[in-house]
């Protein structure tokens, strides 16, 4: 309408006015939308994991909706414990010791640690790359600490589109998630609007 009308055209972004307006940008790189939206969005999909993780290791399922579950910080029976959002205390300073969630399985004397990130689909890979560099110092440190015969980093990278990094699925299933299809379709579908 603007061209037909002979009026200047700007494809610069609406709301952030920095770069080309695309559905990449808005979806994921806008940097108006970052402290609100991205955050909300990736805590909905750290929240469908968490419910799905907690619903798989204790005895009395969350029957809430998964879009109104708030994750308790630390949750703990005789079989696990997980933490969300919780900084890992240790003896010395560890610089990244805050993944989304880690999950302590006692009489396994296993962890996993899992962090989510939502990334524009070309950064699928390198997010998946980072998260594993990332926590491998707090691996080590979790190992040794609580005596754990493995600790394993998880990386769940799910792109602004809804493409899945291809450990996604294997990922969920070592969780031991009763139903990974269906966590798998949740995150996607939130992702997505």
């Amino acid at each position: 309408m603007k061209f037909i009308m002979k009026q200047s055209i700007n494809d610069l972004c609406r709301l952030c006015s920095k770069t080309t307006e695309s559905i990449q940008h808005l979806s994921s790189g806008c940097s108006y939308l970052a402290p609100r939206e991205y955050t909300t969005r990736h805590n909905l999909v750290c929240g469908i994991i968490h419910q799905a993780i907690y619903n798989s290791l204790f005895s009395k399922p969350s029957s809430v909706p998964y879009y109104q579950y708030k994750p308790q910080k630390i949750i703990e029976n005789d079989k696990a414990k997980i933490y969300w959002d919780v900084s890992v205390i240790s003896d010395t300073n560890i610089p990244h010791n805050r993944p989304d969630i880690v999950v302590f399985r006692k009489k396994e004397k296993t962890a996993l640690i899992i962090d989510v990130t939502v990334p524009l689909d070309d950064n699928i890979q390198s997010g998946y790359v980072e998260k594993i560099a990332k926590y491998q110092v707090l691996k080590e440190k979790l190992a040794t600490m609580y005596q754990l015969r493995t600790v394993q980093i998880l990386p769940m990278v799910l792109s602004s589109n809804g493409l899945i990094h291809c450990n996604f699925f294997p990922n969920l299933k070592m969780c031991k998630i009763e139903h990974p299809m269906k966590v798998l379709d949740l995150t996607s579908y939130h992702v997505l609007l």
